[in-house]
């Protein structure tokens, strides 16, 4: 007998042109014997938090770094909202940006989390793609979404400073578009990933099915009824927008194709998720970098980073996407760092002027973060497992610890960073403290373990190259 085999993506086509996605049905998935770990999707996450594990005023041993290598690590303050997850989560720490750079940069997303030289001091310019778009390329394009971007934190709040306002600052994704890196802007509003990921949700009672079918089948592409050539002007713009316009177009129909999409069915731990509602208010900007009060600089980051853990792994979970970076704060984040260390003080002027243990504060909030967002994944059933078990989730933040045990490099420290991968995709090692081996030491080399994890088969990422010893 033949054994029918449908891909996931295969559609229905009616009069008009209109297509009818179908829903989920055994048949679309690969046949197996037992429900092993290995024959599930993989998923690949990369977090962030704009600080620093040192401060230029004060050398005290620090409360984030564990002490003990191996299994059954000591959580420190700045680690100990991992408490729950730590059988998932390796830390790895001893890491080392100077392999590509000198002692004097500027903290980028392109040195950290592309591997990449910088053009020139304090230039933040990408001049590779990042680790989750080589991924998206190879495991992403099967599915809604190829990729996710989020931001908590909505703006710098530093105005009127170029270099602090860079859109690079913002961002810790960028994919190669012609001749030039483009940054990914991500989304820092909750209610608008949340109508852009479930909207035409299929409705569980057969009367909401029929009538967001019937809404979906109304729908009408902008791009058929619209001039892509700009009434002829579009052969004499430069190249740049050029590309720039035909990116915008291409943007749309990809947004058009995801509104139009028929989601999953809700089945298991994949289900629509509650409206946040409205975002909070956003609050003001400052031209004083060290100018802090309660009405200004913050918009509830921490409301908007726990719906947008939610939305990211509900993502993940019902197969949307499975590739996502979130950022919760900015690089030289100036957010209002009140609401987590409870004085007027923002979030960069903590590196420069606050204690070791307000850092170990700022780092358990990120912390905080991100183990939810562990935890959503590892409560999730797959098979005889877990989602986490299929996934690779790295956190990386913007500064090290300095020269241990001299310290003496400041908020700026190069060395001594500390990274985080959670999961056990393609066998991954949890649970343990490991100090980074020399020569394979950059955070570059842990992002090539990690899409290593979910099937990304590649020995070199931007000017780093192999894997990093002993996280498989």
């Amino acid at each position: 007998m033949n054994k029918l085999r449908l891909p996931r993506r295969v559609v229905l086509r009616g009069l008009g042109g209109v297509a009818l996605g179908l829903p989920f049905l055994e048949v679309m998935q690969a046949r197996r014997a037992t429900a092993q770990q290995g024959q599930f999707p993989k998923r690949y996450i990369v977090c962030f938090g704009g600080y620093s594990l040192i401060t230029d005023v004060d050398s005290s041993p620090s409360e984030t770094v564990p002490s003990r290598t191996g299994a059954g690590y000591d959580l420190k303050q700045g680690l100990l909202p991992l408490a729950g997850v730590q059988d998932y989560v390796t830390v790895v720490s001893g890491m080392d940006l100077n392999a590509l750079i000198g002692d004097g940069f500027h903290w980028h997303a392109n040195l950290l989390l592309a591997g990449g030289r910088p053009a020139g001091e304090r230039d933040d310019a990408l001049t590779y793609p990042t680790s989750d778009q080589i991924v998206a390329d190879a495991i992403g394009a099967e599915t809604t979404f190829k990729f996710l971007a989020y931001r908590a934190q909505v703006s710098s709040y530093l105005a009127g400073n170029a270099v602090e306002n860079s859109v690079n600052h913002g961002t810790i994704s960028g994919r190669r578009t012609a001749n030039r890196i483009e940054p990914i802007i991500p989304n820092s509003s909750p209610k608008a990933a949340f109508d852009s990921l479930f909207n035409g949700f299929a409705p569980k009672d057969p009367a909401g099915q029929a009538a967001a079918q019937l809404k979906l089948d109304k729908r009408k592409s902008i791009l058929d009824v619209v001039d892509r050539t700009l009434g002829g002007i579009h052969g004499k713009l430069s190249v740049s927008d050029q590309v720039r316009l035909s990116q915008h177009w291409d943007e749309i129909r990809a947004l058009e194709t995801r509104l139009s999409a028929i989601a999953p069915t809700q089945r298991g731990s994949c289900a629509t998720l509650a409206d946040p509602g409205p975002d909070p208010d956003v609050g003001g900007a400052s031209d004083d970098p060290t100018a802090v009060d309660v009405n200004q600089g913050y918009s509830d980051e921490d409301a908007r980073a726990g719906v947008l853990n939610r939305l990211l792994a509900m993502a993940m979970i019902c197969d949307l996407s499975r590739v996502g970076t979130l950022m919760y704060t900015h690089f030289q984040s100036f957010m209002n760092a009140q609401a987590i260390v409870g004085r007027t003080i923002n979030l960069h002027s903590v590196n420069h002027q606050g204690t070791a243990v307000d850092i170990a504060v700022i780092s358990a909030w990120h912390m905080k973060h991100f183990a939810e967002l562990v935890t959503l994944l590892r409560d999730a059933p797959e098979g005889d497992g877990n989602v986490l078990d299929n996934s690779a989730v790295v956190y990386l933040n913007e500064g090290g610890e300095g020269d241990n045990p001299d310290r003496t490099d400041g908020s700026h420290a190069t060395k001594g960073l500390v990274g985080l991968i959670a999961g056990r995709a393609g066998g991954l090692k949890s649970g343990v403290h490991l100090l980074a081996p020399a020569g394979a030491n950059h955070p570059a080399n842990l992002l090539i373990s990690a899409m290593n994890a979910v099937g990304v088969a590649t020995k070199t990422y931007g000017d780093i190259s192999g894997p990093m010893p002993g996280l498989m």
